[in-house]
């Protein structure tokens, strides 16, 4: 069996949230938004701010969000991808705004794994339940729901390399639970750069394939709206 590159402990991947409410911004739920935004670093200048950069979906304008806090730079790196929960100063949503920052949490960030899939019968044994799949910009964005455990699991958006040099490559999305035990489903987000598929002189498009454990084998395609290489 072909092993993928990213293995890694799942409970790293999990969703466990790290406040950074300021202390003079109360908490408001009913304002507040979540979205995944790439982390750009901490303004150094006017008391240090954190900045994000929010893309809505598809090759829509990237929005500047500035924090009203700064946040642990060690903790959240520069350029990673984060799921963020915030309060937007103008009550508006996907336009360049002020925010107040509610909690930042790190979620799994990767680039397109090229394997060969008739290799990884993961794909086959383990399914997933997907709750959101779009693309942003030169990302692909996932929500989904993966088996709780505690052994090394690997998770990745792998392309099939028969297909590469298609107009439309095949990718899937992959999971190895190497335990055979069930246990309890845990949301997770992931965050994965298709720009080495993306940006290739021959894709138009690609499509994804999915091991849904309600939806069996489905397939999501996205096809390209400008010839434009995606940053």
């Amino acid at each position: 069996m072909t092993k993928l590159r990213n293995l890694f402990f799942i409970t790293v991947f999990a969703i466990t949230m790290t406040a950074c409410l300021s202390d003079d911004e109360p908490s408001n739920d009913d304002k507040s938004m979540y979205d995944i935004v790439t982390f750009k670093g901490n303004l150094e200048s006017n008391n240090n701010h954190a900045v994000f950069q929010y893309q809505k979906d598809g090759d829509s304008r990237t929005n500047t969000l500035l924090g009203n806090i700064a946040i642990n730079s060690d903790v959240y790196k520069e350029n990673s991808r984060v799921l963020l929960n915030y309060i937007p100063e103008s009550g508006t949503h996907n336009i360049d705004d002020n925010i107040s920052i509610i909690r930042v949490t790190n979620i799994y960030n990767d680039t397109v794994e090229i394997n060969n899939i008739s290799k990884i019968p993961d794909w086959e044994n383990n399914p997933i339940e997907l709750y959101a799949l779009w693309r942003a910009g030169k990302y692909i964005n996932i929500q989904c729901g993966l088996e709780y455990t505690i052994e090394p699991a690997a998770f990745a958006l792998v392309v099939d390399e028969v297909t590469i040099n298609n107009e439309i490559p095949d990718l899937y999305i992959v999971y190895d639970k190497e335990s055979g035990r069930e246990t309890y489903i845990k949301p997770y987000y992931a965050s994965i750069d298709i720009s080495n598929i993306w940006n290739r002189q021959s894709c138009k498009g690609i499509r994804i394939h999915v091991n849904d454990k309600y939806y069996d084998k489905a397939s999501y395609e996205f096809k390209k709206t400008t010839l434009i290489p995606i940053n």
